[in-house]
């Protein structure tokens, strides 16, 4: 017998977050975020989850303003 199941020692570290919780679970989490603050988020959640959404986290520089239209 053949074991399919798959082995997270052989998984990179964008696939182990994408096993661990599904890229688009964030959007039902969006109000809990809004809550909680950018700075208490799960860094995983922050940087590449909400990128699913369209959402791209930039963390502010001192001394620069950016406008994005």
């Amino acid at each position: 017998m053949t074991e399919t199941a798959t082995t997270t020692a052989k998984l990179n570290k964008f696939e182990k977050f994408k096993a661990e919780k599904d890229g688009l679970a964030v959007k039902d989490e969006i109000s809990e975020f809004v809550k909680i603050g950018w700075e208490a988020m799960d860094e995983n959640d922050l940087n590449h989850r909400l990128k699913w959404l369209g959402v791209f986290f930039r963390p502010v520089t001192p001394g620069k303003l950016r406008i994005w239209i």
